[in-house]
């Protein structure tokens, strides 16, 4: 094995590569400190490697979780680590809205009209707490009964105020519309920067026709496949750097709400956004405090969602959305009139004959389209699949009124009987 050239001494050779290495020891320090287990040194204003100081990507989320616990006026920060463009959008007047609408989130409570002077009405209006039309009849309420001319003139103006307010934009209150929540605005926000970034696309894998109205509400959606994709990556980004949802529960969430029904059921992106935002609206519109991001989907009504999602996909993009869908749904199936491939969804009916128990039913998971007759009803039996020991081999507990996660039959076991 030849190490050197024949050339070259072998003394010679070995002299080189030690010259090599110490030239290059001089020219760098070579050092073991210990390096920033969150940011790794990438973030300027990191001072743990020097005194051992929080990583500001801690102390900032840290901060966020104590401001919306206490009340505080907004969130604390929301710059390091996230690109200037975006903070330009999350500015403090939207940090500070974040904050409020998490307040009146986690306390639950109408906003009161009773006493309230004119100006208090319309700085609730301002927030978020009345629509218009409530902020225009308690304004009205409180001219009739007032007599001074200056008074008067102060309620007639603020009463103008609220009926020239901007329908169109991202106002939390949205018209005369129900109030959204902390989670809805800020995918809003997310939306109204992506879309405004989005330059004119030719893709031909879902983008809908401009001509469609594709309101959320009375507020826009993504378009495109890679404009949601972007508007949910931004939105983790948000919700999870100020603190409003842990990030290993929310992408347990995502995973289990956008990735894996794109994956085993074949959604498009369209239904996996319009699904996504029926479970955000269940959480923002339960009076149980305790459905969070975390146990939405254990609560069930899985198959209730996946049906409010595709009527919200109807309504938003059109034909483009059901064409899309049906596609991914049933690429081997017959074609109806309008061209698109048939497809099959859960009717909330089951095959009560049936001695098979559906185990989409008892997990709380939507029906495949393979257990669905043509009408949409279940093949199965909907009663519990747990495993009895009193009901010979095989036995199921077969109960209607509880499904297998929580069944309570005293002769449950964990295997299936033998005898």
């Amino acid at each position: 094995m030849v190490l050197f050239s024949s050339r070259v001494p072998r003394s010679r050779g070995m002299f080189n590569c030690f010259s090599m290495l110490l030239l290059i020891s001089s020219r760098f320090s070579f050092s073991y400190a210990v390096t920033c287990p969150n940011c790794a040194g990438t973030i300027r204003s990191c001072t743990f490697d020097g005194d051992g100081a929080p990583c500001p990507l801690v102390a900032v989320v840290t901060a966020n979780a104590v401001a919306l616990k206490t009340g505080a006026a907004g969130v604390v920060m929301l710059a390091v680590g996230i690109p200037t463009r975006i903070t330009r959008i999350f500015t403090r007047r939207v940090l500070d809205r974040i904050s409020f609408l998490k307040g009146r989130f986690n306390s639950r409570e109408p906003f009161d009209t009773a006493a309230k002077s004119g100006l208090q009405l319309y700085e609730a209006f301002s927030e978020g707490l009345l629509r218009s039309s409530e902020a225009t009849a308690n304004l009205a309420r409180i001219l009739v009964k007032t007599t001074d001319k200056t008074d008067r003139e102060n309620i007639q103006a603020l009463m103008l105020a609220v009926a020239n307010e901007p329908k169109s934009t991202l106002k939390d209150h949205g018209g005369d519309s129900q109030p959204v929540g902390v989670y809805t605005y800020t995918w809003l926000k997310c939306v109204e920067y992506v879309q405004g970034a989005a330059r004119s696309s030719t893709r031909s894998d879902g983008e809908a026709d401009s001509s469609i109205s594709i309101g959320f509400g009375k507020n826009q959606v993504p378009k495109t496949s890679d404009n949601f994709y972007e508007v949910l990556n931004m939105f983790l980004l948000i919700v999870t750097t100020t603190a409003l949802v842990n990030p290993l529960i929310m992408l347990s969430f995502l995973q289990k709400v956008v990735y894996e029904p794109m994956r085993n059921h074949l959604y498009s992106w369209m239904m996996a956004m319009e699904l996504f935002l029926t479970y955000v609206h269940t959480i923002e519109s339960s009076d149980d405090s305790d459905i969070t991001f975390g146990n939405v989907v254990e609560k069930g009504g899985t198959d209730h969602h996946a049906t409010e999602a595709v009527l919200r996909g109807k309504e938003h993009f059109g034909s483009i959305f059901r064409k899309l869908r049906l596609e991914a749904s049933g690429r081997n199936g017959s074609k109806n009139e309008d061209g698109d491939v048939s497809t099959k969804v859960w009717n909330n009916t089951f095959s009560h004959t049936s001695k098979q128990y559906c185990q989409s039913w008892n997990r709380n998971q939507t029906h495949p389209e393979a257990h669905l007759l043509s009408d949409g009803t279940c093949k199965f039996n909907h009663g519990c699949c747990h495993w009895v020991s009193d009901k010979g081999p095989g036995g199921m507990c077969g109960n209607t009124s509880h499904k297998w996660g929580k069944c309570d039959n005293p002769a449950k076991c964990d295997a299936k009987a033998t005898a």
